[in-house]
């Protein structure tokens, strides 16, 4: 009962947020269901509604903001096709398709299921299990993959003597360096017997000659002298 004087409350408002949960509790559907095919019909006056082309092909192109463009989307099905379909209205405004067709859609039908870091580690090692996959990767792709797989320092360890059991340059075609061939030792004892000045033409000291300017070399020296000069005789046999 009202008390004198007063005036009637006024009746909470109903908004329309409170009327899409409503219809959505009374037809089972989610809030988002229902708030999104509002606002899909809000962009389709009935006058250019088109009949027999289902809500899902209008409510795809109505993002576009050009109304003109808007409306002659729908009129205008794909070139070789009478109508429209779900899959071509996506293409039409740049969205992933349910059933990809070209390399970019399966590209990016990829990646957007490998969004998850487990199953993008699953596909990157299968990937790499295939040599006709790896092969169409790009030589800098192919270093980046390579300096991030070795930053731990076990498979860094288990992969480097394979790349040094590898000979310079191998398959690159890259010039290999090729290190002077080492001398034996008797080579390097006639070089130790020879007079800095001679060369490679030069002719070789006769047997038990001692190399000019080699003191005891060879000489008839007593004492110290002619301990040099058995050592120097028994060097110029080894180089004879």
């Amino acid at each position: 009962m009202r008390g004198r004087g007063g005036s009637a409350p006024a009746e909470e408002l109903f908004t329309v947020r409170d009327s899409l949960h409503r219809l959505a509790e009374d037809i089972a559907v989610s809030y988002r269901t229902v708030e999104g095919a509002r606002w899909a019909a809000s962009k389709w006056p009935a006058e250019h509604r088109v009949k027999g082309v289902s809500f899902t092909i209008h409510r795809t192109p109505a993002g576009i903001s050009d109304p003109e463009e808007r409306f002659a989307a729908v009129l205008t099905p794909p070139e070789g096709t009478a109508r429209w379909t779900p899959d071509e209205a996506s293409r039409r405004v740049g969205r992933q398709v349910a059933k990809p067709v070209t390399p970019q859609e399966k590209i990016s039908a990829i990646h957007t299921l490998a969004k998850d870091d487990e199953v993008a580690a699953a596909v990157t090692g299968d990937l790499l299990r295939r040599p006709s996959v790896v092969a169409q990767v790009r030589d800098e792709d192919k270093v980046r993959a390579v300096a991030e797989l070795t930053r731990e320092d076990q498979v860094a360890a288990a992969v480097a003597p394979g790349f040094l059991r590898r000979p310079a340059g191998g398959s690159s075609g890259a010039p290999v360096s090729k290190s002077p061939p080492r001398r034996g030792r008797r080579q390097a004892w006639r070089d130790s017997a020879l007079p800095p000045h001679s060369g490679a033409g030069s002719t070789a000291l006769p047997r038990g000659r001692a190399a000019p300017g080699r003191r005891g070399f060879g000489s008839r020296h007593s004492g110290a002298d002619g301990h040099h000069s058995r050592v120097g005789a028994g060097v110029n046999e080894c180089v004879g």
